[in-house]
């Protein structure tokens, strides 16, 4: 028996066919979007279809004619379980359509939901354009290069631009090794990924206001997470719970599904302040540290930010992360960062990492033409230029312990910590680092 199978909601999804073909393997036929009734209809079709090939008999006249006045795009559906055949006269390239719907069913079995959606979207927009109808080796580069200019004229991004492009070609590469087709025709489209615009810099100052602003401790531990620990919100921000933080080493478990891993941050001084305050009205430590739903996320930050006295910046919350990783890359080695943050040195290059004021200024020593919009970090300077023993104005202070390992470190370059500041007084020790040679009074080069 066949099965309908709803593929999304509303009232009128795309629905699908579910059914065991006369081999009994269980097969699915994408329909599109229509009623029930018509996928009921449908369903009853394709049981006829499965017991005449199964039976070895005839169809009867009333299932034959409604093959017969069956689209070309579902007859071919249809015929890739072999339960009809096409006529001569019929191409066996497939329509845009159907290749995009046969690419899009493969992919849900690797790609996760985000993928599949953004996937989705590109596929509905290629099929506005080109028409799904269309016979894919129709499709010519001239036609690709049309599609981009009419994505331009949309207003639509560059980075969007791309992202489409870099799908068109992945699906028409997997035409091109099913030999539909000779060549891809999205192949001369430029699909490589772009950093995103990162003059944003929200400073401590500012995030402080920020906080001051926030409604609730729940608000507090959001905007503390992403500015003073760098989780993606909501995927990270959400889901770590009170039972994730180890209070005694300072540090916090994420697991981030966007990677599927675990990673361990370290927690700063104002985020453990704000964590404990919160944490001493908590009786269920099990739950989220951060129980917010998920709905108008974007427009209530922006009343937050809008009564601190701010500006609201686009993609809020991101910049709040990628300030995190700004600020902690002016102290900490890149490796460390990237392992707090959560994705590699390259990426953080790339996409992240900022140069601010802050950085001219420490070369420089001017202080002045500074703007709102590429302002300092102030409170990352004072806390890279702090001296050892005073406090910085995030709250962090060497220990006693620290300050005296830098200063052994200083004076024997062999045990330097690996931190920029200490280790640019390091140098290579004469003896090196290999066994020494009978008969040379050099150990080894130092040059």
């Amino acid at each position: 028996m066949a099965s309908i199978v709803k593929l999304g909601p509303g009232k009128q999804p795309p629905r699908a066919i579910d059914f065991f073909d006369h081999r009994s393997k269980r097969q699915r036929l994408r329909i599109g979007k229509v009623t029930h009734d018509v996928a009921h209809e449908f369903k009853r079709r394709v049981e006829k279809l499965v017991n005449a090939k199964r039976l070895n008999q005839s169809l009867d006249p009333e299932t034959v004619h409604w093959l017969t006045g069956l689209c070309l795009e579902i007859k071919i559906k249809i015929a890739q379980f072999d339960l009809c055949e096409l006529p001569e006269a019929e191409p066996a390239v497939p329509t845009l359509a159907v290749l995009l719907d046969d690419y899009l069913e493969w992919k849900r079995y690797e790609l996760k939901p985000s993928s599949i959606k953004r996937l989705e979207h590109t596929f509905e927009a290629m099929k506005q354009f080109f028409k799904g109808r269309t016979l894919i080796d129709q499709i010519t580069t001239t036609k690709a290069k049309d599609w981009r200019t009419e994505m331009l004229k949309a207003g639509l991004s560059e980075a969007s631009i791309r992202t489409n492009a870099r799908n068109a070609k992945s699906v028409f590469r997997d035409a091109v090794e099913r030999k539909h087709i000779a060549e891809n025709p999205f192949f001369a489209l430029a699909s490589s990924s772009i950093a995103a615009e990162r003059s944003r810099f929200v400073t401590e100052a500012e995030t402080d206001k920020i906080l001051a602003s926030c409604p609730d401790d729940n608000w507090k531990c959001l905007v503390g997470l992403a500015r003073f620990a760098g989780l993606r919100v909501p995927s990270e921000s959400h889901a770590v719970t009170w039972q994730d933080i180890d209070w005694n080493l300072k540090r916090l478990r994420v697991f981030a599904p966007k990677t599927s891993t675990t990673r361990v941050v370290p927690i700063f001084p104002k985020l453990a302040k704000l964590l404990d305050e919160a944490a001493r009205k908590v009786t269920d430590h099990s739950q989220p540290i951060v129980a917010l739903s998920g709905h108008n996320r974007h427009r209530q930050m922006t009343k937050i930010i809008d009564a601190a006295g701010l500006e609201p910046w686009p993609d809020l919350f991101q910049t709040l992360r990628r300030s995190c990783e700004t600020q902690m890359a002016m102290t900490v080695p890149q490796h460390a960062v990237s392992a707090w943050i959560g994705h590699s040195e390259l990426v953080s290059a790339r996409h992240y990492l900022q140069v601010t004021d802050e950085l001219f200024q420490r070369i420089t020593g001017n202080t002045e033409g500074t703007t709102h919009g590429l302002r300092a970090a102030e409170s990352a300077a004072e806390s890279a230029a702090v001296k050892p023993g005073t406090e910085s104005q995030d709250g962090e202070s060497d220990s006693a312990g620290e300050r005296a390992a830098e200063d052994e470190a200083t004076k024997k370059p062999g045990h330097c910590r690996v931190f920029p500041m200490v280790a640019s007084n390091c140098e290579v020790v004469r003896a090196g680092i290999e066994p020494a040679t009978h008969g040379f009074s050099v150990h080894c080069s130092t040059n």
